[in-house]
């Protein structure tokens, strides 16, 4: 009984969305928390295709791609580029009521691409130093355009994306996702003493 009242109600929030941006301009469709969450939904589990496919032939009743980008950014927790996010993975674990973990270490190929990002105010792209076998956290940030242009010529880009992944192991064999504890990228350039180290 409960489903069916949250079901016509949500049905009731399309309908009145998709009438009440019809007589707008698209730079001003309005979109509530209901509609912009089952966007994000339908991103998360559709992809991109599907979420533009939706909003491009059911016009007023989806936000576009940056504002559902944005939506997400803004709710979950980003990831930096060589950070151990060591607290949120027990946090993660204590949901999960478990202690027993396998980790793994992957590593996959990347198109080299060197990018802003503006909430660490650095750029992302180029290998980062090693220290003790792990990524410098920030190595990149300069206000400087001169300084950026001499690291593009002369500093090696990430061609390769290297994953921490934690897989929690509950002793009542539940099934949980898995949480990525770092990622970064990388050149593929280290020693044998910074595989010892990390």
């Amino acid at each position: 009984s409960q489903s069916n009242d949250s079901s016509v109600k949500f049905k009731h929030t399309v309908v009145e969305t998709i009438i009440s941006n019809h007589d707008r301009a698209k730079s001003r469709y309005c979109y509530n928390d209901s509609i912009r969450e089952f966007a994000s939904c339908l991103f998360i589990l559709g992809g991109r295709n599907v979420s533009e496919f939706i909003r491009l032939n059911i016009s007023g009743l989806l936000p576009t791609l940056p504002i559902i980008q944005s939506s997400l950014d803004s709710i979950t927790n980003r990831i930096n580029e060589g950070d151990f996010r060591y607290d949120l993975m027990c946090d993660y674990l204590s949901l999960q009521k478990t202690n027993f973990i396998f980790a793994s270490e992957d590593c996959t190929g990347v198109i080299p691409l060197v990018i802003y990002n503006v909430q660490s105010n650095t750029f992302i792209g180029f290998a980062p130093h090693l220290e003790d076998g792990l990524p410098k956290i920030n190595t990149f940030p300069t206000k400087s355009f001169s300084k950026f242009e001499n690291w593009f010529g002369t500093l090696n880009k990430s061609h390769l994306l290297n994953f921490h992944m934690i897989q929690p192991i509950n002793l009542d064999l539940k099934s949980c996702a898995p949480f990525i504890l770092s990622a970064y990228g990388t050149d593929n350039h280290f020693t044998t003493l910074d595989i010892l180290m990390r």
